[in-house]
């Protein structure tokens, strides 16, 4: 014959499976049942059942990392997914990810986004690369309220989510995605960004409210959409609004941003005439 849990007991089950994760089957062994029995109180009052990758999980990770108060950080993040995430949603035989692979030289940033999320997810070499994924249905669902969704950059759209105050870091974070920066010849700098057009447009009128002036034409080709901008002076005062007090940032765009400042300081030449 089964024992029969107490009032108290079958407390103490719940809480053990919602509140310190155990699974049906260490939860009945603590309280000497099945793990059925365990499973038979959670449905019986109510409580939510993990699926079964939740409760496969022994890697440390905040799952609920963009579902918190919107600061600097995740707003940064959200931006760079967009741009360089790949984000895979549940499908039969197929758990939802999010995957970011990076040139080797980029791994300091993976560890950057893995010490946010609080993730112990190893960052492996492949192919030359390197990559960090985490299988996570809370993190691709609460990234898709923010238009991170499986889809090409040329699809890529802006999200009307993000705060004022945090489009910077939200633009900074895609720009480090899927942005260029570069000197040519006579120190001449400039920079370049491709996205979707709703995206862009954003982008531009984030811009032209901050700055004037006349606004960038979008260029279409080979389906995709970019934005193009030159002169030391101009695309100074574009990236001081994205990287001027920055904390999080992709290493080596932040050492172009303070080498083009530096050239900036020095030069004779007047800044951009916006009329």
């Amino acid at each position: 014959m089964s024992k029969r849990l107490s009032p108290e007991e079958v407390s103490m089950a719940l809480s053990l499976y919602a509140d310190e994760g155990l699974s049906f089957a260490q939860v009945g062994e603590r309280l000497g049942v099945s793990g059925t029995a365990i499973r038979n109180q959670v449905k019986k009052h109510g409580a939510a059942s993990r699926s079964l990758s939740e409760a496969r999980r022994s890697v440390a990770c905040n799952h609920g990392y963009f579902d918190e108060p919107m600061d600097e950080e995740r707003a940064y993040w959200i931006g760079f997914l967009l741009a360089d995430g790949g984000v895979t949603e549940k499908k039969y035989r197929q758990t939802a990810a999010v995957t970011v692979r990076l040139a080797g030289i980029d791994r300091p940033h993976l560890e950057k986004l893995a010490a946010a999320l609080g993730s112990g997810h190893k960052i492996i070499d492949v192919d030359g690369c390197v990559q960090f994924s985490v299988s996570s249905a809370e993190l691709v669902d609460d990234l898709a309220k923010f238009e991170v969704v499986p889809r090409k950059s040329a699809q890529h759209r802006f999200s009307s989510r993000i705060p004022d105050a945090m489009l910077p870091h939200y633009f900074r974070g895609y720009f480090d995605g899927n942005g260029g920066l570069s000197r040519h010849a006579r120190s001449r700098w400039s920079i370049n960004i491709a996205a979707g057009e709703h995206f862009l447009l954003a982008f531009r009128d984030w811009l032209h409210q901050h700055l004037g002036g006349h606004p960038a034409a979008i260029r279409h080709s080979g389906g995709i959409h970019r934005l193009a901008w030159s002169g030391t002076h101009r695309c100074r005062e574009i990236l001081d609004l994205m990287y001027r007090d920055a904390t999080v940032y992709l290493d080596r765009k932040m050492e172009k941003y303070r080498e083009l400042v530096s050239e900036a300081d020095a030069s004779s030449r007047t800044a951009y005439n916006r009329r």
